[in-house]
Protein backbone atom coordinates (compact mmCIF):
# COMPACT_ATOMS: atom_id res chain seq x y z
CA UNK A 1 0.00 0.00 0.00
CA UNK A 2 2.92 2.30 0.34
CA UNK A 3 4.47 4.70 -0.71
CA UNK A 4 5.10 7.17 -3.51
CA UNK A 5 7.42 9.79 -2.03
CA UNK A 6 7.84 13.37 -3.19
CA UNK A 7 11.28 13.35 -1.56
CA UNK A 8 13.79 11.14 -3.37
CA UNK A 9 17.06 10.35 -1.60
CA UNK A 10 20.03 9.03 -3.48
CA UNK A 11 22.75 7.91 -1.09
CA UNK A 12 26.27 6.86 -1.95
CA UNK A 13 26.52 3.79 0.22
CA UNK A 14 29.08 1.57 -1.50
CA UNK A 15 31.93 0.47 0.71
CA UNK A 16 35.21 0.35 -1.16
CA UNK A 17 37.60 -0.17 1.74
CA UNK A 18 38.06 -3.93 1.49
CA UNK A 19 40.24 -3.99 4.60
CA UNK A 20 37.26 -2.90 6.70
CA UNK A 21 34.42 -4.83 5.05
CA UNK A 22 34.12 -8.55 5.76
CA UNK A 23 30.72 -9.43 4.26
CA UNK A 24 27.92 -7.59 2.44
CA UNK A 25 24.66 -8.32 0.65
CA UNK A 26 22.27 -5.75 -0.89
CA UNK A 27 19.71 -8.19 -2.47
CA UNK A 28 19.74 -6.24 -5.72
CA UNK A 29 19.78 -9.58 -7.57
CA UNK A 30 17.36 -11.29 -5.16
CA UNK A 31 18.34 -13.55 -2.27
CA UNK A 32 21.55 -15.48 -3.11
CA UNK A 33 21.38 -19.27 -3.24
CA UNK A 34 24.12 -19.30 -0.57
CA UNK A 35 21.56 -18.05 1.97
CA UNK A 36 19.48 -20.60 3.89
CA UNK A 37 15.71 -19.93 3.94
CA UNK A 38 13.44 -21.83 6.34
CA UNK A 39 9.64 -21.58 6.61
CA UNK A 40 8.81 -22.94 10.05
CA UNK A 41 5.21 -21.61 10.28
CA UNK A 42 3.99 -23.04 6.94
CA UNK A 43 1.16 -20.48 6.79
CA UNK A 44 -0.38 -18.90 3.68
CA UNK A 45 0.19 -15.17 3.16
CA UNK A 46 -2.93 -13.02 2.80
CA UNK A 47 -1.09 -10.97 0.19
CA UNK A 48 -1.42 -12.86 -3.10
CA UNK A 49 1.92 -11.47 -4.28
CA UNK A 50 3.62 -13.93 -1.92
CA UNK A 51 3.43 -17.71 -1.88
CA UNK A 52 3.94 -19.99 1.11
CA UNK A 53 7.56 -19.80 2.15
CA UNK A 54 10.19 -17.95 4.10
CA UNK A 55 11.92 -14.73 3.02
CA UNK A 56 11.76 -13.85 -0.67
CA UNK A 57 13.44 -11.25 -2.85
CA UNK A 58 11.35 -8.21 -3.73
CA UNK A 59 11.02 -4.45 -3.56
CA UNK A 60 9.62 -2.28 -0.77
CA UNK A 61 9.44 1.52 -1.04
CA UNK A 62 11.73 1.47 -4.09
CA UNK A 63 14.40 -0.69 -2.38
CA UNK A 64 15.40 -4.19 -3.50
CA UNK A 65 15.42 -6.28 -0.34
CA UNK A 66 14.51 -9.54 1.37
CA UNK A 67 10.84 -9.67 2.42
CA UNK A 68 9.00 -11.76 4.99
CA UNK A 69 5.21 -11.74 5.46
CA UNK A 70 3.33 -12.12 8.75
CA UNK A 71 -0.18 -11.30 7.44
CA UNK A 72 -1.74 -14.73 6.94
CA UNK A 73 -5.10 -16.27 6.06
CA UNK A 74 -6.07 -17.72 8.44
CA UNK A 75 -4.38 -15.45 10.98
CA UNK A 76 -1.22 -16.82 12.57
CA UNK A 77 2.28 -16.04 13.84
CA UNK A 78 5.20 -15.91 11.44
CA UNK A 79 8.29 -18.04 12.01
CA UNK A 80 10.47 -17.38 8.99
CA UNK A 81 14.28 -17.57 8.96
CA UNK A 82 16.94 -16.24 6.60
CA UNK A 83 20.55 -17.23 7.36
CA UNK A 84 23.76 -16.02 5.76
CA UNK A 85 26.45 -18.35 4.45
CA UNK A 86 29.49 -18.91 6.65
CA UNK A 87 31.35 -15.68 7.49
CA UNK A 88 34.90 -15.91 8.81
CA UNK A 89 35.76 -13.02 11.10
CA UNK A 90 39.41 -11.92 11.25
CA UNK A 91 41.47 -12.33 14.38
CA UNK A 92 41.76 -8.62 15.07
CA UNK A 93 41.86 -6.25 17.99
CA UNK A 94 39.43 -3.89 16.25
CA UNK A 95 35.70 -4.08 17.00
CA UNK A 96 33.51 -5.90 14.49
CA UNK A 97 29.95 -4.81 13.76
CA UNK A 98 26.93 -6.13 11.88
CA UNK A 99 24.82 -3.45 10.20
CA UNK A 100 21.56 -3.96 8.33
CA UNK A 101 18.59 -1.89 7.20
CA UNK A 102 15.14 -2.88 8.44
CA UNK A 103 11.62 -1.79 7.48
CA UNK A 104 8.20 -2.52 8.96
CA UNK A 105 6.09 -1.93 5.84
CA UNK A 106 2.97 -0.60 7.57
CA UNK A 107 3.30 1.59 10.67
CA UNK A 108 0.00 0.43 12.16
CA UNK A 109 1.01 -3.24 11.72
CA UNK A 110 4.78 -3.13 11.99
CA UNK A 111 6.79 -6.34 11.75
CA UNK A 112 9.94 -6.79 13.83
CA UNK A 113 13.07 -8.89 13.42
CA UNK A 114 15.24 -11.06 15.62
CA UNK A 115 18.96 -11.50 14.88
CA UNK A 116 20.89 -14.59 15.99
CA UNK A 117 24.47 -15.79 15.55
CA UNK A 118 25.57 -19.43 15.33
CA UNK A 119 29.01 -21.05 15.04
CA UNK A 120 27.63 -24.49 14.09
CA UNK A 121 25.32 -24.06 11.09
CA UNK A 122 22.59 -22.15 9.25
CA UNK A 123 19.36 -23.98 10.22
CA UNK A 124 16.99 -22.66 12.94
CA UNK A 125 18.07 -25.46 15.33
CA UNK A 126 21.63 -24.10 15.20
CA UNK A 127 20.61 -20.73 16.65
CA UNK A 128 20.10 -21.72 20.25
CA UNK A 129 21.25 -18.59 22.05
CA UNK A 130 19.43 -15.37 22.88
CA UNK A 131 18.73 -12.97 20.02
CA UNK A 132 21.42 -10.27 19.79
CA UNK A 133 18.78 -7.88 18.43
CA UNK A 134 15.00 -8.14 18.84
CA UNK A 135 12.28 -5.74 17.67
CA UNK A 136 9.40 -8.25 17.49
CA UNK A 137 6.10 -6.53 18.51
CA UNK A 138 4.93 -7.45 22.00
CA UNK A 139 1.31 -6.26 21.61
CA UNK A 140 -1.25 -6.75 18.79
CA UNK A 141 -1.85 -4.25 16.00
CA UNK A 142 -2.88 -1.69 15.12
CA UNK A 143 0.01 0.39 16.49
CA UNK A 144 1.76 -2.38 18.43
CA UNK A 145 4.54 -1.99 20.96
CA UNK A 146 7.76 -2.80 19.14
CA UNK A 147 8.26 -3.42 15.45
CA UNK A 148 10.48 -1.65 12.94
CA UNK A 149 10.01 1.87 11.59
CA UNK A 150 8.02 2.32 8.38
CA UNK A 151 11.08 3.99 6.82
CA UNK A 152 14.34 2.17 6.21
CA UNK A 153 16.41 2.34 9.41
CA UNK A 154 19.98 1.11 9.90
CA UNK A 155 20.49 -1.24 12.86
CA UNK A 156 23.82 -2.30 14.42
CA UNK A 157 24.85 -5.43 16.34
CA UNK A 158 28.25 -5.88 18.04
CA UNK A 159 30.02 -9.06 16.84
CA UNK A 160 33.32 -8.42 18.61
CA UNK A 161 32.86 -11.45 20.88
CA UNK A 162 33.03 -13.71 17.79
CA UNK A 163 36.43 -12.42 16.56
CA UNK A 164 38.47 -15.15 14.88
CA UNK A 165 35.48 -17.50 14.47
CA UNK A 166 33.36 -18.64 11.52
CA UNK A 167 29.76 -17.59 12.09
CA UNK A 168 26.30 -17.68 10.51
CA UNK A 169 23.86 -14.81 11.02
CA UNK A 170 20.09 -15.45 11.05
CA UNK A 171 17.24 -12.97 10.61
CA UNK A 172 13.92 -14.21 11.97
CA UNK A 173 10.42 -12.77 11.53
CA UNK A 174 8.36 -13.95 14.49
CA UNK A 175 5.66 -11.25 14.27
CA UNK A 176 2.00 -12.10 14.86
CA UNK A 177 -0.54 -10.85 12.28
CA UNK A 178 1.31 -7.73 11.15
CA UNK A 179 2.19 -7.11 7.49
CA UNK A 180 5.65 -7.28 5.88
CA UNK A 181 9.25 -7.06 7.07
CA UNK A 182 12.05 -5.82 4.84
CA UNK A 183 15.78 -6.53 5.37
CA UNK A 184 18.45 -4.89 3.22
CA UNK A 185 22.14 -3.91 3.06
CA UNK A 186 23.61 -6.53 5.39
CA UNK A 187 27.21 -5.52 6.14
CA UNK A 188 29.79 -7.02 8.52
CA UNK A 189 32.62 -4.52 9.10
CA UNK A 190 35.83 -4.27 11.01
CA UNK A 191 35.36 -0.89 12.69
CA UNK A 192 37.86 1.82 11.79
CA UNK A 193 38.77 4.93 13.73
CA UNK A 194 37.13 8.29 12.88
CA UNK A 195 34.56 6.68 10.57
CA UNK A 196 31.24 8.47 9.98
CA UNK A 197 28.33 7.86 7.63
CA UNK A 198 26.04 10.57 6.28
CA UNK A 199 22.72 8.81 6.79
CA UNK A 200 20.13 11.27 5.47
CA UNK A 201 19.31 14.85 4.59
CA UNK A 202 15.56 15.39 5.06
CA UNK A 203 13.61 18.57 4.43
CA UNK A 204 11.11 19.46 7.19
CA UNK A 205 8.23 19.71 4.68
CA UNK A 206 7.68 20.05 0.94
CA UNK A 207 5.23 22.92 1.38
CA UNK A 208 5.99 26.49 0.31
CA UNK A 209 7.54 28.62 3.07
CA UNK A 210 10.66 28.75 5.23
CA UNK A 211 12.23 25.32 5.02
CA UNK A 212 15.05 23.55 6.85
CA UNK A 213 16.99 20.34 6.23
CA UNK A 214 18.03 17.87 8.94
CA UNK A 215 21.43 16.33 8.11
CA UNK A 216 21.95 13.11 10.10
CA UNK A 217 25.45 11.67 10.58
CA UNK A 218 26.14 8.31 12.23
CA UNK A 219 29.27 7.02 13.96
CA UNK A 220 30.07 3.67 12.34
CA UNK A 221 33.64 3.59 13.61
CA UNK A 222 35.52 2.33 16.64
CA UNK A 223 36.31 5.70 18.27
CA UNK A 224 33.95 8.29 19.70
CA UNK A 225 33.26 11.26 17.43
CA UNK A 226 33.64 14.61 19.18
CA UNK A 227 33.73 16.90 16.14
CA UNK A 228 32.61 16.92 12.50
CA UNK A 229 33.19 19.16 9.51
CA UNK A 230 30.58 19.13 6.77
CA UNK A 231 29.59 21.21 3.75
CA UNK A 232 26.29 21.70 1.97
CA UNK A 233 24.93 23.51 -1.07
CA UNK A 234 21.41 24.12 -2.32
CA UNK A 235 20.34 24.07 -5.97
CA UNK A 236 23.87 24.78 -7.17
CA UNK A 237 24.37 27.79 -4.89
CA UNK A 238 27.20 28.74 -2.58
CA UNK A 239 28.83 25.94 -0.57
CA UNK A 240 28.28 26.50 3.16
CA UNK A 241 30.70 24.96 5.70
CA UNK A 242 29.44 23.76 9.09
CA UNK A 243 31.71 22.91 12.03
CA UNK A 244 30.04 20.64 14.57
CA UNK A 245 31.56 20.50 18.07
CA UNK A 246 30.35 19.64 21.56
CA UNK A 247 29.23 16.12 20.61
CA UNK A 248 30.38 12.71 21.85
CA UNK A 249 28.97 9.98 19.59
CA UNK A 250 29.70 6.39 20.53
CA UNK A 251 29.53 3.63 17.90
CA UNK A 252 26.04 3.51 16.40
CA UNK A 253 24.93 6.91 17.72
CA UNK A 254 23.77 9.71 15.41
CA UNK A 255 23.85 13.50 15.39
CA UNK A 256 21.39 15.67 13.45
CA UNK A 257 22.48 19.11 12.25
CA UNK A 258 19.71 21.46 11.03
CA UNK A 259 20.45 24.00 8.28
CA UNK A 260 18.12 26.66 6.85
CA UNK A 261 17.19 26.92 3.17
CA UNK A 262 15.17 30.13 3.52
CA UNK A 263 11.80 30.77 1.89
CA UNK A 264 10.95 28.31 -0.91
CA UNK A 265 8.20 28.76 -3.50
CA UNK A 266 6.14 26.05 -5.19
CA UNK A 267 8.23 24.34 -7.85
CA UNK A 268 11.26 22.17 -8.35
CA UNK A 269 12.85 19.75 -8.42
CA UNK A 270 15.39 21.36 -6.11
CA UNK A 271 18.72 19.73 -5.25
CA UNK A 272 20.41 19.60 -1.84
CA UNK A 273 23.96 18.23 -1.52
CA UNK A 274 25.96 17.54 1.62
CA UNK A 275 29.30 15.91 2.47
CA UNK A 276 31.16 15.12 5.69
CA UNK A 277 34.75 16.25 5.09
CA UNK A 278 36.52 15.61 8.43
CA UNK A 279 35.88 13.45 11.50
CA UNK A 280 37.68 14.43 14.69
CA UNK A 281 39.84 16.63 12.50
CA UNK A 282 40.96 13.63 10.40
CA UNK A 283 40.03 12.35 6.95
CA UNK A 284 37.36 9.66 7.17
CA UNK A 285 38.81 6.25 6.12
CA UNK A 286 35.65 5.48 4.09
CA UNK A 287 34.72 8.68 2.25
CA UNK A 288 32.43 6.76 -0.14
CA UNK A 289 29.54 6.89 2.37
CA UNK A 290 30.01 10.52 3.40
CA UNK A 291 28.01 12.21 0.62
CA UNK A 292 24.31 12.51 -0.07
CA UNK A 293 22.10 14.19 -2.66
CA UNK A 294 18.43 14.91 -1.98
CA UNK A 295 15.95 16.02 -4.65
CA UNK A 296 12.54 17.38 -3.75
CA UNK A 297 9.61 19.33 -5.19
CA UNK A 298 7.67 22.01 -3.30
CA UNK A 299 3.91 21.54 -3.63
CA UNK A 300 0.64 23.13 -2.53
CA UNK A 301 -0.81 22.28 0.86
CA UNK A 302 -4.03 21.15 -0.84
CA UNK A 303 -3.14 19.93 -4.36
CA UNK A 304 -5.91 20.12 -6.93
CA UNK A 305 -7.41 17.13 -8.72
CA UNK A 306 -10.24 16.34 -11.10
CA UNK A 307 -11.64 12.83 -10.76
CA UNK A 308 -14.71 10.92 -11.94
CA UNK A 309 -16.92 9.43 -9.26
CA UNK A 310 -18.47 5.96 -9.36
CA UNK A 311 -21.51 7.28 -11.28
CA UNK A 312 -19.47 9.02 -13.96
CA UNK A 313 -19.56 12.60 -12.63
CA UNK A 314 -16.48 14.80 -12.90
CA UNK A 315 -15.53 16.64 -9.70
CA UNK A 316 -12.72 19.17 -9.18
CA UNK A 317 -11.49 19.70 -5.62
CA UNK A 318 -10.44 23.35 -5.98
CA UNK A 319 -13.84 24.21 -7.50
CA UNK A 320 -15.50 22.91 -4.34
CA UNK A 321 -13.19 24.88 -2.08
CA UNK A 322 -13.57 28.04 -4.19
CA UNK A 323 -17.33 27.71 -3.79
CA UNK A 324 -16.95 27.94 -0.01
CA UNK A 325 -17.49 24.30 0.92
CA UNK A 326 -15.86 22.47 3.79
CA UNK A 327 -14.32 19.20 2.52
CA UNK A 328 -13.86 15.86 4.26
CA UNK A 329 -11.62 13.34 2.49
CA UNK A 330 -12.44 9.75 3.47
CA UNK A 331 -9.59 7.44 2.47
CA UNK A 332 -10.99 3.92 2.54
CA UNK A 333 -11.07 0.50 0.86
CA UNK A 334 -13.78 -2.09 0.21
CA UNK A 335 -12.14 -4.62 2.57
CA UNK A 336 -11.86 -2.18 5.48
CA UNK A 337 -14.30 -3.03 8.29
CA UNK A 338 -13.83 0.23 10.24
CA UNK A 339 -14.48 2.13 6.99
CA UNK A 340 -17.90 0.51 6.76
CA UNK A 341 -18.57 1.31 10.42
CA UNK A 342 -17.65 4.99 10.04
CA UNK A 343 -19.69 5.61 6.89
CA UNK A 344 -23.21 6.02 8.38
CA UNK A 345 -22.10 8.68 10.88
CA UNK A 346 -20.04 10.53 8.29
CA UNK A 347 -22.98 10.31 5.88
CA UNK A 348 -25.30 11.86 8.47
CA UNK A 349 -23.01 14.87 8.66
CA UNK A 350 -22.91 15.04 4.87
CA UNK A 351 -26.72 14.91 4.57
CA UNK A 352 -27.19 17.57 7.27
CA UNK A 353 -25.04 19.98 5.27
CA UNK A 354 -26.54 19.21 1.83
CA UNK A 355 -30.24 19.29 2.69
CA UNK A 356 -32.70 21.99 1.66
CA UNK A 357 -30.97 25.30 1.05
CA UNK A 358 -27.64 24.12 2.44
CA UNK A 359 -24.72 22.99 0.31
CA UNK A 360 -21.70 23.93 2.43
CA UNK A 361 -19.87 20.61 2.81
CA UNK A 362 -18.80 17.77 0.58
CA UNK A 363 -17.41 14.38 1.49
CA UNK A 364 -15.30 12.39 -0.93
CA UNK A 365 -14.74 8.65 -0.47
CA UNK A 366 -11.33 7.82 -2.01
CA UNK A 367 -10.42 4.14 -2.16
CA UNK A 368 -6.79 3.04 -2.03
CA UNK A 369 -7.54 -0.54 -3.09
CA UNK A 370 -6.51 -1.15 -6.71
CA UNK A 371 -9.38 -3.61 -7.37
CA UNK A 372 -12.12 -1.20 -6.23
CA UNK A 373 -13.75 -0.29 -9.55
CA UNK A 374 -17.09 1.55 -9.96
CA UNK A 375 -19.08 -1.67 -9.58
CA UNK A 376 -17.38 -2.52 -6.28
CA UNK A 377 -17.85 1.02 -4.96
CA UNK A 378 -21.54 1.16 -5.91
CA UNK A 379 -22.24 -2.18 -4.26
CA UNK A 380 -20.62 -1.57 -0.85
CA UNK A 381 -23.98 -1.28 0.90
CA UNK A 382 -22.54 0.89 3.69
CA UNK A 383 -25.21 3.60 3.50
CA UNK A 384 -22.86 6.32 2.26
CA UNK A 385 -24.54 8.65 -0.25
CA UNK A 386 -21.63 11.05 -0.75
CA UNK A 387 -19.45 10.81 -3.91
CA UNK A 388 -16.94 7.97 -4.01
CA UNK A 389 -14.13 7.47 -6.49
CA UNK A 390 -13.06 4.15 -8.05
CA UNK A 391 -9.35 3.48 -7.77
CA UNK A 392 -6.92 5.41 -9.96
CA UNK A 393 -3.33 6.58 -9.59
CA UNK A 394 -4.68 9.93 -8.37
CA UNK A 395 -6.36 8.21 -5.41
CA UNK A 396 -3.06 6.87 -4.19
CA UNK A 397 -1.19 10.09 -4.91
CA UNK A 398 -3.65 11.97 -2.72
CA UNK A 399 -3.40 9.39 0.07
CA UNK A 400 0.36 9.60 -0.04
CA UNK A 401 0.32 13.42 0.02
CA UNK A 402 -1.75 13.66 3.20
CA UNK A 403 -0.26 10.62 4.90
CA UNK A 404 3.43 11.00 4.04
CA UNK A 405 4.15 14.43 2.60
CA UNK A 406 2.11 16.21 5.27
CA UNK A 407 2.70 13.48 7.88
CA UNK A 408 -0.94 13.24 8.96
CA UNK A 409 -1.43 9.49 8.62
CA UNK A 410 0.06 6.38 10.16
CA UNK A 411 -0.31 3.89 7.34
CA UNK A 412 -3.86 2.87 8.25
CA UNK A 413 -7.43 3.46 7.13
CA UNK A 414 -10.02 4.83 7.51
CA UNK A 415 -8.08 8.07 7.26
CA UNK A 416 -10.05 11.34 7.38
CA UNK A 417 -8.87 14.85 6.46
CA UNK A 418 -11.10 17.91 7.01
CA UNK A 419 -10.32 21.07 5.00
CA UNK A 420 -11.56 24.61 5.70
CA UNK A 421 -11.78 26.42 2.33
CA UNK A 422 -9.72 29.38 1.18
CA UNK A 423 -12.07 30.60 -1.56
CA UNK A 424 -9.55 32.89 -3.26
CA UNK A 425 -6.60 30.50 -3.00
CA UNK A 426 -7.91 26.90 -2.69
CA UNK A 427 -4.43 25.38 -2.71
CA UNK A 428 -3.71 27.16 0.58
CA UNK A 429 -6.88 26.04 2.31
CA UNK A 430 -6.46 24.92 5.93
CA UNK A 431 -6.53 21.38 7.28
CA UNK A 432 -8.44 21.69 10.55
CA UNK A 433 -8.59 18.02 11.58
CA UNK A 434 -7.31 14.60 10.57
CA UNK A 435 -7.80 11.17 12.10
CA UNK A 436 -6.78 7.58 11.45
CA UNK A 437 -9.41 5.14 12.67
CA UNK A 438 -12.96 5.72 13.84
CA UNK A 439 -14.84 5.84 17.12
CA UNK A 440 -18.49 6.73 17.59
CA UNK A 441 -19.14 10.47 17.87
CA UNK A 442 -16.07 11.50 15.87
CA UNK A 443 -18.06 13.44 13.26
CA UNK A 444 -21.03 14.54 15.36
CA UNK A 445 -18.69 16.17 17.87
CA UNK A 446 -15.17 16.95 16.66
CA UNK A 447 -15.86 17.53 12.99
CA UNK A 448 -19.05 19.53 13.52
CA UNK A 449 -17.16 21.71 16.01
CA UNK A 450 -14.43 22.35 13.44
CA UNK A 451 -17.07 23.14 10.83
CA UNK A 452 -18.61 25.79 13.07
CA UNK A 453 -15.19 27.39 13.54
CA UNK A 454 -14.61 27.75 9.78
CA UNK A 455 -16.28 31.02 8.67
CA UNK A 456 -15.25 30.57 5.04
CA UNK A 457 -17.45 27.46 4.71
CA UNK A 458 -20.42 29.65 3.77
CA UNK A 459 -21.86 28.17 0.59
CA UNK A 460 -25.62 28.18 1.16
CA UNK A 461 -26.67 28.20 -2.47
CA UNK A 462 -28.32 25.42 -4.38
CA UNK A 463 -25.57 24.85 -6.96
CA UNK A 464 -24.52 21.22 -6.64
CA UNK A 465 -21.10 19.72 -7.11
CA UNK A 466 -21.60 18.70 -10.71
CA UNK A 467 -22.85 22.04 -12.13
CA UNK A 468 -26.50 21.16 -11.83
CA UNK A 469 -28.80 23.11 -14.14
CA UNK A 470 -32.44 23.95 -13.58
CA UNK A 471 -33.40 20.72 -15.35
CA UNK A 472 -33.93 17.83 -12.97
CA UNK A 473 -31.76 14.78 -13.44
CA UNK A 474 -32.37 11.58 -11.46
CA UNK A 475 -29.93 8.66 -11.56
CA UNK A 476 -28.86 5.88 -11.55
CA UNK A 477 -31.81 4.09 -13.05
CA UNK A 478 -32.04 1.21 -12.32
CA UNK A 479 -30.84 2.05 -8.80
CA UNK A 480 -29.71 -0.11 -5.92
CA UNK A 481 -28.94 1.63 -2.61
CA UNK A 482 -28.51 5.28 -3.56
CA UNK A 483 -30.57 7.65 -5.72
CA UNK A 484 -29.18 11.02 -6.85
CA UNK A 485 -31.31 14.03 -7.83
CA UNK A 486 -29.62 16.96 -9.55
CA UNK A 487 -31.40 20.30 -9.86
CA UNK A 488 -33.38 22.75 -7.73
CA UNK A 489 -36.13 21.16 -5.65
CA UNK A 490 -37.45 21.31 -2.10
CA UNK A 491 -38.72 17.79 -1.38
CA UNK A 492 -39.20 14.35 -2.88
CA UNK A 493 -41.61 11.52 -2.20
CA UNK A 494 -41.27 7.95 -3.46
CA UNK A 495 -44.40 5.82 -4.07
CA UNK A 496 -44.65 2.14 -4.94
CA UNK A 497 -46.75 0.69 -7.77
CA UNK A 498 -49.84 0.68 -5.52
CA UNK A 499 -49.57 4.36 -4.68
CA UNK A 500 -48.23 3.81 -1.15
CA UNK A 501 -45.74 6.40 0.14
CA UNK A 502 -42.60 4.47 1.03
CA UNK A 503 -40.07 7.28 1.51
CA UNK A 504 -40.06 11.08 1.74
CA UNK A 505 -37.23 13.53 2.15
CA UNK A 506 -36.26 17.18 2.03
CA UNK A 507 -34.04 18.24 -0.85
CA UNK A 508 -30.66 16.55 -0.86
CA UNK A 509 -28.29 15.42 -3.56
CA UNK A 510 -28.34 11.74 -2.56
CA UNK A 511 -31.15 9.66 -1.11
CA UNK A 512 -30.60 6.37 0.71
CA UNK A 513 -32.99 3.80 -0.82
CA UNK A 514 -31.23 0.73 0.56
CA UNK A 515 -34.33 -0.27 2.60
CA UNK A 516 -36.63 -0.42 -0.45
CA UNK A 517 -37.36 -3.72 -2.19
CA UNK A 518 -36.89 -4.53 -5.84
CA UNK A 519 -39.55 -3.09 -8.09
CA UNK A 520 -40.87 -0.06 -9.97
CA UNK A 521 -41.41 3.23 -8.09
CA UNK A 522 -42.51 6.77 -8.84
CA UNK A 523 -40.58 9.74 -7.47
CA UNK A 524 -42.57 12.96 -7.01
CA UNK A 525 -40.12 15.88 -7.01
CA UNK A 526 -41.51 19.21 -5.76
CA UNK A 527 -39.93 22.67 -6.19
CA UNK A 528 -42.82 24.65 -4.58
CA UNK A 529 -44.16 25.56 -8.03
CA UNK A 530 -44.60 22.28 -9.81
CA UNK A 531 -44.30 18.57 -9.07
CA UNK A 532 -42.37 16.43 -11.51
CA UNK A 533 -42.88 12.66 -11.53
CA UNK A 534 -40.00 10.35 -12.46
CA UNK A 535 -40.25 6.57 -12.79
CA UNK A 536 -37.38 4.46 -11.43
CA UNK A 537 -36.57 0.79 -11.02
CA UNK A 538 -34.81 -0.60 -7.97
CA UNK A 539 -32.75 -3.74 -8.55
CA UNK A 540 -30.58 -5.19 -5.76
Amino acid sequence: MKKILLITIVGLFSFNNTLAQIFSEDFNAGIPITFTLTDVDGLTPNNTNFSVGSFSGGNLTAEDCAISVSWFNPVGQADDWMSTPAITLPNTTSPISLQFDALGYEAAYSDGVEVYVSTTGATPSDFTGTALYNSTPTTPGPNPTGGENDVWTTRSVDLTSFVGQTIYIAFRNNSNDMNMLGIDNIIVNELLDDNAELVSANIDAVIAGNRTVDITIKNIGATNITSLNLEWDFNGGVTTPVNVTGINLTTGQTHTETVSLGNLAIGGPYSFNSIVTLVNGNTDPEMSNNSINTNFTIVEMIPNWTMTDSYGNSITLHDELAAGKMIVLDFMASWCGPCATSTPELNTMYVNHTTGAYDNLNVFGITIESTDDASVINNLGWGGTYPKFPFSATNYDQYNHYENTLGLGSGGIPFFVMICPNKTDPGNSTIVQSDVGFSSGLFTSSYETKFAACPSADNTGSTAVNNITQELNIYPNPAKDVLRIEGNYTSAAIYDMFGKLVLSTDAQKTIDISTLSNGVYFVNINNNKVTTVKKITITK
